[in-house]
Parts: structure tokens; C-alpha cells; sequence
């Protein structure tokens, strides 16, 4: 007795629904899983200002020896924008240098200067941010030197954040959100930690924080808190001695950096950013022997503190530490026209 053949169609219509049906159960487990994320005031994984393949990328592609490169922690990274700076030094007669924002969140400032210099084939100009954290606390470096990086590489890298950014489940491993969402998992409320990152067209990035159970954050309070843990290292008095055996090290790798610098060509300025009145009350307990003028002095380079500088003085702040984005742009203008004129008074 003669088969009927299989019909073709309708072997490729059922394979088709099989797999759509397979795609619709593991979206609805994504989505369960990053709403039970979610729910549990689970965090993304996201970098609070420029990431390490960000940073390569900028340097790389400055233009040699017409390059001003801003280095500094994130008061930096967050408080200084690229576009504002250029607009300013055009106006002020210098449409030949260009402005590149190279900071990283709690950098250890010695490593990122030495990666600069590394990647430049030419000398410009390093804009130093003196602060307490990246001369000698911090250990945020730039990670290693990834050969032969390409425009892929920098646009994978913006993919990711971009995701983790929408997808709070993105990039997280999967032990920390089963931690999270499992039946009866132990709430962790007290955490705070970035909820958003911002990177501007004009060049600077920002982030926002929260906290696991959604109670609001004093961001100054916050900021100032952290500051006060990180000074105080394994005690309870910011720059006590225990932390400040430390100190002397770290300042001859700085030093060491910006002589070597300085030694190939390249110009040094260094600069102190605005912040709140209490976190810089807090700072001034660092012993002047660490502090930005003496650095100054022995690398006999310009040093100039915005604290008190009446153009800057009314800059609204983030937080404690941090400038707003409008002020950001108003103090690279500031800094724009201030090392206009000292370029110009130098030989």
C-alpha cells in the first residue's frame, strides 16, 4: 500500500513553532527573573564614570602634542566637560588643543598619569586634579593595555553599559541574582550602590546611586561618609598616622610620574576643583607635607585652588564632591581661559 509523503510545509511550519514557542519561554524567564531582580532592589552592573576600554580609546585617538589631558578621580570625570573647555580655548586663541577628559572613579592618580604618557607619542599637557583620594588612597588604575584596540572593541563596550543600564540582570553573575532572588533570600536594604550612568555628547560622564529598598539617599551625606571611611582606612580619625605611613610611597610614584613627564616635554598644571564645605573641611586634615602646594613646588609647576575663586564660587554641586553637569561646563571654561593665559605667558 502506497505512503503519503510528509509534507514538506507543514514539517517546517511545526519546527518553526517549536522554536518560537522555545524563544517566548526563555524571554518570559529573562523577564521573570529581571522583574524578581528588579523587586528586590537589585543593581545593575554599572561603572560610575568613563570605563577602562573608554579610557584607552580616548587617549589613543588625542591629537599628539595638541592634546590638554584632564586627570583625576571622578571629581574630574564628572566635573569637566570637553566641548566647554574647547570653545573656551578657541575663544581665548587656542583653537589648536583639544580638551580630553581621562579620568576614572577613584583612580589611583600615579597609573592613570603613567598610561597618558605611555599612549602619547607626543608631549601636551597634563591638567592635574589634586585630590586626597586619587594621590594617595585610591587604586582604580586603567587596567591592562589592550593591544591593537578597534572600534568594535569601544562600541561593544558602550553596548554593555547601555544594556546593563536597561537590563539590570545584564552582566551579573548568576550566583549574586539567584543571592538575590531566591525563596526565602535574606534582603540586603543597607546597600548603595550606581543605578545609572550618564555619558554626555560634550564630553563627561556622571551617575546616579541608590538603595536596595528604595529609601531616599542624601547624595552629600553620602558622599561625605564615604570619604570619611576611605580617610580613615582601618580607624576612625581621617589621615591618622596608620593611614598616612602609607603616604610617602604613593607621593614618590606621583611625583615620579609627573618629573618623568615633565622630563619628555610635556607641560604640568596643577589644579585643586571646587567641592562642598564640608568635604573640604574634612580634607584639610591632611597634613600640609601631602598637600597640593608642595607638590607644586617641588615639580615647579603653576598650582591654583578654585575653592574660593569668585568665578567659581556660586557652581552648584552634585553632592559634596561632585559638580552639577551646567557647572561642569562653567568650570572648564574657567580652567579653559586660565591656562590660556598661562600658556602664553610661558616661553
Amino acid at each position: 500500500m502506497p505512503t503519503r509523503a510528509a509534507n514538506p510545509r507543514r514539517a517546517g511550519g511545526s519546527e518553526l513553532g517549536t522554536t518560537l514557542l522555545a524563544l517566548l519561554v526563555v524571554a518570559a524567564t529573562i523577564a521573570g527573573i529581571e522583574l524578581r531582580y528588579r523587586s528586590v532592589g537589585g543593581f545593575p552592573d554599572l561603572w560610575p564614570g568613563w570605563t577602562q576600554v573608554e579610557l584607552q580609546w580616548k587617549v589613543e585617538r588625542a591629537e599628539p602634542g595638541r592634546t590638554v589631558f584632564f586627570l583625576g578621580d571622578s571629581r574630574v570625570g564628572w566635573g569637566l566637560s570637553e566641548g566647554a573647555f574647547d570653545e573656551a580655548l578657541a575663544e581665548a586663541g587656542r583653537p589648536d588643543l583639544r580638551a580630553v577628559n581621562a579620568a576614572l572613579p577613584a583612580a589611583d592618580l600615579a597609573r592613570i598619569a603613567h598610561r597618558v604618557v605611555e599612549l602619547s607619542p607626543e608631549p601636551g599637557v597634563l591638567l592635574v586634579n589634586f585630590s586626597p583620594g586619587a594621590f594617595y588612597v585610591f587604586t582604580v588604575g586603567p587596567g591592562s593595555l589592550l593591544a591593537d584596540l578597534k572600534l568594535q572593541d569601544f562600541l561593544d563596550d558602550r553596548l554593555r553599559s547601555w544594556l546593563a543600564s536597561r537590563l539590570r540582570t545584564y552582566g551579573v553573575g548568576g550566583r549574586d541574582i539567584w543571592r538575590d532572588v531566591a525563596p526565602g533570600a535574606e534582603p540586603r536594604s543597607g546597600q548603595i550602590r550606581v543605578a545609572s550612568r550618564t555619558v554626555f555628547p560634550d564630553g563627561f560622564v556622571n551617575a546616579t546611586f541608590e538603595r536596595r529598598d528604595r529609601r531616599p539617599i542624601d547624595p552629600a551625606a553620602y558622599q561625605l561618609d564615604s570619604y570619611r571611611a576611605w580617610y580613615a582606612g582601618a580607624g576612625e580619625v581621617p589621615f591618622a598616622p596608620e593611614l598616612t605611613a602609607r603616604f610617602p610611597a604613593r607621593r614618590e610614584l606621583v611625583l615620579g610620574v609627573l618629573r618623568a613627564a615633565i622630563e619628555r616635554g610635556w607641560q604640568v598644571v596643577l589644579v585643586r576643583l571646587p567641592v562642598g564645605p564640608d568635604m573640604r573641611a574634612l580634607e584639610q586634615a591632611l597634613p600640609a607635607a601631602f598637600g597640593p602646594e608642595r607638590f607644586a613646588a617641588e615639580l615647579g609647576v603653576s598650582y591654583r585652588d578654585y575653592q574660593d575663586d569668585p568665578r567659581a564660587r556660586e557652581l552648584a554641586l552634585l553632592d559634596q564632591s561632585h559638580l552639577a553637569p551646567d557647572a561642569a561646563r562653567r568650570m572648564a571654561r574657567i580652567l579653559a581661559a586660565d591656562l590660556a593665559e598661562l600658556l602664553r605667558a610661558r616661553p
